[in-house]
């Protein structure tokens, strides 16, 4: 796979993690580790293996996950040394007390995300969003809204074109069943990155497993 040094992440359940060490077959590619599904009683999982640069993520409920303990989910997070150079998924709506935590790593390794898991908002909406969020100069900003129709892919579209002129890279897509086509087309539209899972059951509404990403971007040479 070649899409120009375009970023691919790969969702993985830590609970299954032995099966995420690497993907010699690809190249710029992230792992992103929901931490989320992990219950109190689970070992944290053993992440100093992987061979790629990884995303910790702790997604509450109210942003699309599982997370239901935002206290737990951040002393989580503190498990892992983030000195080692893991990425940070921050929800825009955490409380600024959780925020600051993240502070001596935010310019480099925070990716400030925004789930609107019911409808996709205006593009002037979108668009004043973004600005709100990157003033706060994390590294990315990952808008994810749910599409009601198919158009609202192209809102998102419209979105990422205008935001490719912004110093902060955006992450953009839609979720549900009718945001496929963002999802496999947002890297073209300038998004920095795209999500898929391993293959089995997704973890994210609408997300699409790897083989079936990648089939969509083979080239035909026919």
């Amino acid at each position: 796979m070649d899409k120009g040094g375009v970023m691919l992440c790969i969702s993985v359940d830590p609970r299954k993690i032995e099966r995420s060490l690497s993907f010699e077959a690809l190249s710029n590619y992230m792992l992103e580790l929901r931490l989320d599904l992990l219950a109190r009683s689970d070992p944290l999982p053993p992440i100093s293996s992987l061979k790629a640069p990884t995303i910790l993520t702790y997604r509450t409920i109210s942003q699309g996950g599982k997370g239901d303990d935002l206290r737990w989910g951040l002393d989580l997070l503190r498990s892992f040394p983030w000195e080692k150079g893991y990425f940070l998924d921050v929800e825009f709506p955490w409380p600024r007390w959780v925020k600051e935590t993240f502070l001596p790593f935010w310019e480099e390794r925070v990716i400030l995300s925004m789930h609107i898991l019911d409808h996709t908002p205006s593009l002037d909406e979108l668009k004043s969003l973004f600005i709100t969020m990157a003033d706060t100069h994390p590294r990315l900003v990952k808008i994810v809204t749910y599409a009601s129709c198919v158009e609202d892919n192209l809102t998102i579209k419209r979105l990422l074109r205008w935001a490719s002129q912004k110093e902060t890279k955006l992450i953009s897509f839609t979720m549900g069943p009718l945001g496929l086509i963002s999802r496999v087309m947002c890297i073209n539209w300038g998004s920095y990155m795209t999500y898929a899972c391993q293959s089995g059951a997704p973890l994210a509404e609408g997300q699409i497993s790897l083989h079936t990403l990648l089939e969509f971007w083979e080239e035909d040479h026919g």
